[in-house]
């Protein structure tokens, strides 16, 4: 009877160990796209500033 537990034990710990790890690079690529978004809007928002000032007469 134990040997079943553990092995259930450890098929439930594996299912969950997975979804979190899913759950986690679900995250992270959520965190990476949104800093990538951000950079290349603070990027076109400073090359308008640069184009803004280097019009300037």
């Amino acid at each position: 009877g134990s040997i079943i537990s553990y092995n259930t034990l450890v098929v439930v710990l594996t299912c969950f160990s997975w979804t979190n790890l899913y759950r986690f690079a679900i995250d992270c690529s959520v965190v990476v796209v949104g800093l990538r978004h951000r950079v290349t809007y603070l990027q076109e928002h400073l090359q308008v500033e640069k184009w803004m000032f280097s019009s300037r007469p």
